[in-house]
């Protein structure tokens, strides 16, 4: 029988670490609660099991006189492979950024769709664990059993949330090679290109697609330009072979509804699957 993984639930809220952990117990995952740091950093949230077994945290960063944002350097310097995922109701820029900066894997807002938050947590107990804190040094990420352009759908779904909640927009590109310059710029070297907060998917052969969180049309220009002059001085490649970017949520509707999001998400594949062709 396969071991169920472990994850760690900190909440000061007894009611979301029981939904939540109810929710993931019912997909076969063994789950541990803390109502506070002290309980993490003394591994006195169980009798028997440590941080050093957990697979996954899941990690509110405002609890009763602390936060969680204090326990982040902690667990990125005892536990460098450990994923932690930030479920919180602040949608905020400066918020979010600060997850990033102190080297959260990812940021979920409350509330949240069960669905999707099974997806991400299956997503982070799935990746080779070498890869997690340090995607940069991974030439490939196993994503077993699904592929990149699953986890592009599921990422682009807490996107378009963030992006509704915050009113803050972000934005996609697709770059597109041709096969013989895969010698020449491959996905290990993209990464190297790209903020911490920014994500990268190869979805199919020489095709990739950048996922740029708080980038509007001028970033995405901005970031167009920047891989532009890598491309030159680093590759020696004067030009794309194809490029295509989506800006949401300009380039997706003029008037903007939170009941909308699968409509949105919908829209944006369609855009995606339409210059392919």
């Amino acid at each position: 029988m396969p071991k169920l993984p472990n994850i760690l639930i900190i909440d000061d809220s007894s009611f979301l670490r029981k939904s939540v952990g109810k929710l993931l117990s019912e997909n076969e995952m063994n789950v541990f609660e803390a109502e506070n740091l002290a309980q993490v950093r003394n591994n006195r949230f169980s009798g028997n099991k440590k941080l050093s077994d957990m697979d996954l945290v899941l990690l509110d960063i405002y609890l009763k006189g602390e936060k969680g944002f204090d326990i982040l350097p902690y667990l990125r310097n005892e536990y460098p492979t450990l994923p932690v995922v930030i479920l919180s109701m602040d949608d905020s820029k400066e918020t979010v950024l600060r997850a990033f900066s102190l080297k959260a894997n990812d940021y979920i807002l409350k509330p949240f769709d069960e669905q999707k938050l099974i997806d991400k947590v299956n997503y982070y107990i799935n990746l080779d664990e070498q890869c997690i804190i340090n995607p940069r040094q991974c030439s490939v990420v196993e994503r077993q059993p699904r592929d990149e352009f699953d986890y592009f759908q599921v990422d682009l779904s807490t996107e378009i949330s963030r992006s509704l909640r915050s009113e803050l927009s972000f934005s996609i590109v697709e770059l597109s090679l041709k096969p013989e310059r895969e010698g020449v710029i491959n996905k290990e070297k993209l990464l190297n290109l790209i903020r911490d907060i920014d994500q990268l998917y190869s979805t199919k052969e020489s095709n990739y697609l950048f996922l740029l969180p708080l980038t509007n049309r001028e970033g995405v220009q901005k970031f167009i330009n920047r891989l532009k002059e890598e491309f030159q001085t680093k590759f020696n490649l004067e030009y794309f072979d194809f490029i295509n970017t989506i800006t949401f949520p300009s380039d997706i509707t003029k008037y903007v509804s939170k009941t909308r999001a699968v409509k949105y998400q919908q829209e944006i594949l369609e855009k995606l699957q339409a210059e392919d062709r």
